[in-house]
C-alpha cells in the first residue's frame, strides 16, 4: 500500500495539498493509493462530497475523533463493565460515567460510548459535573435527539474543588464505573484527577479514571502510579493501530457489508465501502469499536493470538 498522510497541524494547509496531489495522480493507477487527511470531522462531511474528493477512500481524520478511539482501544478499557453485570450475553445494570470538563473530544466520546447502549440489557447515565460541561454538551444533545432518548444525560453543575463537588463522590447512592477527565487544560486535569483519587481512596470508592492529556510527559510516573489510564497523547492517537486504522476498517467494512446486505444492496465488499458515505463509514467504524464490549457481553476476552510460526499472521483471538 501506498499511504499519503497529510498532516500539517494548519489543515487548510492539508486540504489544499490533497488537493493538488489528486489532481496530478488523476491519470495515474492509484489503486494502492491510501490517503490520510488531517481535518475538522464538522467540515470533512461537506468536503468528502465535494469534487476531487468525492471519487476516492479518504480517511478524513480528527485529532479529536482518534484520542475517543484510542480510549475506546485501550487493552483494558471494557473491565469498567463488571463481569458479574453480564449473563447470557446481556447487561443486566445500568454504566454510570461521570465526565469533569469539556473539549471536542467529550462529543466523540459521547458518541462512541452511546454504541454501547446496543449491548442487550445495558443502560448508559452520563453525569456533566461541572457547569462547563453542561452548557458545551447542549448542542449535542439538542442534534442528536434520538440519542438523548436511549441515555440519561444528567446535568449536576458543580464547582470543582468545592464541598458539594466532593459530597456528590461520598453519597453511597452514588456509584461510578468510569470518572473521565476532558478539559482543554491538560495540567488541570492532572491536578484533578490526582486530588480526587486520594479523595475516593481515603472514602474506600475506587473508580477507573481516565484522563486526556496531550503534553504530559513530567505527569506520566505519577498518573501511572496512581493508575489514572491517559489518552489523546500525541504518540498515543498518532500510532498505526490507531491512526492508520486496517484492523478497525477490516470490521467496518464487515459491518457495513451486513447492513447493505439488510438493505438487500449486495456486492463486492471493497466496492461498497468506497461507495459509503462519510457518515456511513463513521457509523460502521463506531460499531466496530464495540467488538471488545459484545465479546465480553458474550463472555470472551479479546487477547493477542501468539505464534510460534514466524510464517503465520499476527491478530487477535477470542477467549472463554
Amino acid at each position: 500500500e501506498l499511504y499519503l498522510i497529510c498532516m500539517n497541524p494548519a489543515s487548510e494547509k492539508n486540504i489544499f495539498f490533497l488537493e493538488k496531489s489528486l489532481k496530478l495522480l488523476e491519470q495515474e493507477d492509484v489503486s494502492r493509493l491510501r490517503p490520510y487527511l488531517v481535518y475538522e470531522r464538522e467540515k470533512s462531511r461537506f468536503m468528502a462530497d465535494t469534487p476531487p474528493f468525492s471519487g476516492w477512500d479518504i480517511h478524513w481524520v480528527d485529532p479529536a475523533e482518534l484520542a475517543a478511539r484510542q480510549l475506546l482501544l485501550l487493552p483494558g478499557f471494557p473491565d469498567i463493565l463488571p463481569l458479574d453485570r453480564l449473563q447470557d450475553g446481556a447487561a443486566h445494570e445500568k454504566l454510570s460515567l461521570a465526565l469533569l470538563g469539556f473539549s471536542k473530544t467529550a462529543e466523540f466520546l459521547y458518541e462512541y460510548l452511546s454504541s454501547c447502549v446496543q449491548t442487550a440489557g445495558l443502560s448508559v447515565t452520563f453525569y456533566l459535573l461541572d457547569k462547563n460541561t453542561s452548557e458545551n454538551s447542549a448542542w449535542f444533545l439538542k442534534s442528536n435527539p434520538g440519542l438523548a432518548s436511549l441515555i440519561s444525560f444528567v446535568p449536576l453543575d458543580l464547582e470543582p474543588e468545592t464541598p458539594e463537588f466532593y459530597d456528590f463522590f461520598s453519597d453511597s447512592s452514588t456509584k461510578l464505573d468510569g470518572l473521565f477527565f476532558l478539559g482543554e487544560d491538560s495540567s488541570q486535569n492532572v491536578r484533578l484527577a490526582l486530588q480526587l483519587r486520594e479523595w475516593l481512596e481515603k472514602q474506600g470508592r475506587p473508580v477507573p479514571f481516565f484522563l486526556l492529556g496531550q503534553n504530559i510527559w513530567g505527569d506520566r510516573l505519577v498518573l501511572d502510579a496512581c493508575r489514572v489510564s491517559c489518552f489523546g497523547l500525541t504518540e498515543q492517537i498518532y500510532s498505526y493501530d490507531v491512526f492508520i486504522e486496517e484492523k478497525l476498517d477490516a470490521m467496518a467494512k464487515a459491518v457495513h457489508l451486513y447492513y447493505s446486505d439488510f438493505r438487500q444492496s449486495s456486492g463486492d465488499p471493497d466496492a461498497l465501502w468506497k461507495k459509503a458515505s462519510l457518515y456511513e463509514k463513521m457509523s460502521s467504524r463506531a460499531l466496530a469499536l464495540h467488538f471488545p464490549w459484545k465479546a465480553r457481553c458474550a463472555g470472551f476476552e479479546i487477547v493477542p493470538l501468539q505464534n510460534s510460526d514466524p510464517k503465520t499472521p499476527s491478530g487477535s483471538v477470542f477467549e472463554k
